[in-house]
């Protein structure tokens, strides 16, 4: 699934190395595309200001919400949708009803993510907070107060305990869950370490239960833009502003390799779920497979 800034939503079949599905129109620009749970549909994001809904069978376009952001219930039965007026909603995604208003938050809000109970989710905010909600009711379950800049993005652990933020003031802070405790990155697949990257050009992981850094990276030229863990627990890949893509070793915080083939920012990457094969994404208006 991709999107891309000459206004088209595709989809691709990897094993047939093909396009299957094609999504055009009056969309604007596209940022983000995200599928359901089930992958019946997809949720879209333009620079528009717009959330359209989709159907993947047919490439019908089903919805249109307001909104600078989105993404699906884990049942695929609701869209939570956050806009620059400072609200976030939910809707039916079968009828398009507006179900809540959520209003709290008074500045922009950046990200949403769901917790894995599939009754709350998390937002963060300019305003420097971390706010969790009931989907059912709207409410407003906590506020985490604790950073000193905006908190830009979150991330929630694999079983889902702890959020994760990170933020202006240049902190990464790991939060219990719905109880109040108070360094964007993933985890590690078994939950005991997260990796974050930098504008120092560097990889740093760090331990989640005592917050220690444990291996500091340096081999990217430039701004590191992303990183993940392979499924493993053992390796990393991390990819950048220098158009590279390098594997490392967790246990030796070796370099394994470099990957070079973009010719322009490498700004996004993903792991097959058997770790097989990397994603990635560029400013040269490619996305490349690598074995």
């Amino acid at each position: 699934l991709s999107c891309s800034l000459d206004n088209t939503i595709r989809i691709w079949d990897i094993a047939l190395e093909k396009k299957i599905q094609l999504t055009e129109g009056d969309l604007g620009i596209v940022m983000e595309v995200k599928f359901s749970p089930d992958c019946s549909k997809i949720v879209s994001r333009s620079n528009d200001k717009m959330i359209r809904l989709w159907d993947v069978q047919s490439g019908r376009q089903i919805q249109v919400f307001g909104g600078s952001g989105a993404l699906f219930s884990l049942d695929g039965s609701k869209v939570i949708s956050y806009s620059n007026d400072k609200t976030i909603r939910i809707w039916d995604t079968l009828s398009g009803k507006q179900l809540q208003l959520l209003k709290g938050h008074s500045s922009l809000i950046y990200d949403i993510q769901l917790l894995s109970d599939n009754s709350s989710f998390v937002s963060c905010s300019d305003d420097r907070t971390i706010r969790i909600w009931d989907i059912s009711s709207g409410r407003q379950i906590q506020l985490l107060r604790g950073h000193y800049s905006s908190v830009k993005k979150i991330k929630i652990s694999p079983d889902g305990s702890k959020i994760v933020s990170c933020s202006d003031d240049r902190t990464i802070r790991v939060w219990n869950g719905i109880q109040k405790e108070c360094v964007v990155y993933p985890f590690s697949p078994d939950g005991t370490k997260i990796v974050s990257c930098s504008d120092d050009k560097t990889i740093r992981i760090w331990d989640k239960s005592s917050g220690n850094q444990i291996l500091l990276l340096k081999g990217h030229q430039q701004f590191v833009l992303d990183a993940q863990f392979f499924p493993d627990n053992t390796k990393i890949v991390s990819c950048s502003a220098d158009n590279t893509i390098r594997i490392w070793d967790i246990l030796t915080g070796k370099q394994i390799q470099i990957l070079e083939g973009h010719s322009d920012w490498v700004f996004g990457i993903k792991l097959s779920p058997d770790g097989s094969k990397i994603f990635s994404r560029s400013e040269d208006k490619t996305i490349r497979i690598w074995d």
